[in-house]
């Protein structure tokens, strides 16, 4: 009589394969391999979390890059008030730049920067300037008062 190569014991894992068809597993064969494999996935996950937290990390890096690099052009443009150059100025804007005056009136670059020429600002002053970036647009927002005079 062939002796099986395993005994059943109460305690074993069981696998229903195609068919109805079963496997019955030792306890320790089955138990290993399922551990295995629950290790195998622990260990995607976590590096899969390690990269994560990489490219989470890299992208706050350069979002705050881009965030001093935005504000640093937003002191230019108040250094080219204060100092009445908008020769300061001209580089930073776009060539379809558009602005929205405090009075409504909507100006294209050339005449902001006509009328940048015409101000002679006594002083210039920025407050709360706030960069915001949502992937490659960034937003600065904030206050300016300034005491001077105008062509008009």
């Amino acid at each position: 009589m062939l002796q099986p190569h395993f005994t059943l014991r109460p305690c074993f894992n069981e696998n229903v394969g195609p068919e109805g068809s079963h496997t019955i597993f030792p306890l320790g064969e089955g138990a290993n391999t399922n551990r295995t494999a629950m290790k195998r996935t622990l260990i995607l996950h976590l590096v899969g979390l390690l990269f994560w937290g990489i490219a989470t990390r890299s992208q706050a890096q350069t979002t705050g890059g881009t965030e001093k690099a935005v504000a640093a052009l937003e002191q230019q443009w108040l250094q080219s008030q204060k100092i009445n150059n908008p020769d300061l100025l001209a580089p930073l804007l776009a060539d379809k730049f558009v602005s929205k005056g405090s009075d409504g009136q909507v100006e294209s670059k050339a005449e902001s920067l006509a009328r940048a020429k015409a101000t002679k600002y006594d002083s210039a002053e920025y407050g709360d300037v706030k960069v915001t970036v949502f992937g490659d647009t960034a937003i600065a927002t904030g206050g300016f008062s300034g005491k001077g005079t105008d062509a008009s």
